[in-house]
């Protein structure tokens, strides 16, 4: 596996080809997923190996996004396919990887401890202190694909969407649980006010 030279094929093409309305699938998002399988693999205790598998997954994992926001998972899955024996992959390591990019469909449903790990991964956003930043930047995302919300619609949205995010690696469950808790119920005690002044003035 030369995983350097193939995480920036993945890095130079989503610079160059990734659409700007995408704010929130960013690069940015790519190595942040990309660093986090890496923490989650360490303290799960991995072999490097595996570890190296999830980093390419994670690179590769929205690149899809170049061609299509529809199944964006199996279209990265399907370029992975198309480029890693380029970059000395076997065909075992190849399928792995696809599968690795598959698994993080939300919601996810990972069948083994590596893609448990790249879907904490690629949710892991809910427990940092960044999530309010990269929450506002989905929204607009989701707004230059003409879904837009109101305020309470917003709140709804995330509040139903937190309530839905499970850790399953114990690694991201003590690591991100403890924020994640406390970015819930902020998102429901704004909920309760903004209710609260809606029914105020309408008296």
């Amino acid at each position: 596996m030369n995983y350097q030279s193939a995480s920036e094929y993945a890095i130079g093409r989503l610079r160059r080809e990734l659409p700007g309305i995408f704010l929130y699938h960013s690069i940015r998002h790519t190595r942040a997923v990309t660093a986090a399988v890496e923490e989650f693999g360490h303290l799960e205790q991995l072999s490097q190996e595996d570890i190296k598998l999830l980093q390419t997954a994670a690179v590769f994992h929205d690149i899809g996004y170049i061609v299509t926001a529809r199944n964006h998972e199996e279209a990265s899955a399907q370029l992975a396919g198309e480029v890693l024996g380029g970059f000395e992959y076997s065909e075992a390591e190849i399928v792995r990887i696809q599968g690795l990019i598959r698994a993080t469909v939300y919601p996810a449903k990972p069948k083994d401890v590596l893609e448990a790990v790249i879907c904490d991964a690629d949710l892991e956003y809910v427990g940092r202190s960044a999530f309010f930043e990269l929450s506002q930047l989905l929204r607009l995302e989701l707004f230059a694909f003409d879904r837009s919300f109101s305020e309470l619609e917003w709140l709804n949205y995330e509040i139903e969407f937190l309530s839905g995010v499970n850790f399953f690696t114990s690694a991201c469950r003590r690591s991100r649980m403890p924020l994640k808790k406390i970015h819930l119920e902020k998102l429901k005690a704004w909920r309760r006010i903004l209710v609260e002044n809606n029914n105020r003035n309408r008296i």
